[in-house]
């Protein structure tokens, strides 16, 4: 067994029905502890069936923390909430 360090985490990917969402409680310890992350912390990605834009107005009212992408669209929509912008060469095909 190796004795280095575990590497650091660097991309926190959940879906928000019945995960995040569904206790409200929950989901205030989870925008709680995100938020004390030190500066550097993992990517953070929502994935749901939901389409980007119903993913974004949910995640809005329920105040979670703003992720850096969106999955949407039961994995057919990728949205870059940094740059506000879906990335459409997401679905192309060759």
């Amino acid at each position: 067994m190796s004795t280095q360090e575990n590497p650091p985490i660097r991309l926190f990917s959940s879906d928000l029905d019945g995960t995040l969402l569904g206790n409200p409680e929950s989901a205030y310890r989870f925008k709680h502890t995100w938020e004390l992350l030190p500066r550097g912390r993992p990517m953070l990605v929502y994935n749901s069936g939901r389409t980007v834009k119903d993913t974004r107005s949910l995640v809005a009212a329920r105040k979670l923390p703003d992720p850096d992408l969106i999955i949407g669209g039961v994995g057919t929509e990728l949205y870059d909430c940094q740059q506000r912008r879906e990335l459409s060469d997401f679905g192309a095909h060759p």
